[in-house]
């Protein structure tokens, strides 16, 4: 199960933004561009991935696993 935070624009007409953190990190070293996208009025949606920050997982392997 991931975990992450969707940050709604005020105007409900606004793109959403797809903000995904590097190896080892979590969303928390991304709210400063998270801020920025939302101040020039984008959704914003962040998500920790699979054995990062609050997500579930004990390993993240990118591009194999399969699906349940």
């Amino acid at each position: 199960l991931l975990h992450g935070w969707y940050i709604a624009s005020p105007d409900s007409n606004a793109n959403t933004i797809l903000i995904l953190h590097d190896w080892n990190e979590s969303k928390i070293q991304k709210l400063n561009l998270a801020k920025q996208m939302h101040d020039r009025g984008f959704n914003v949606c962040m998500v920790d991935l699979c054995a990062h920050g609050n997500s579930d997982g004990d390993v993240f392997s990118p591009g194999i696993g399969s699906i349940n």
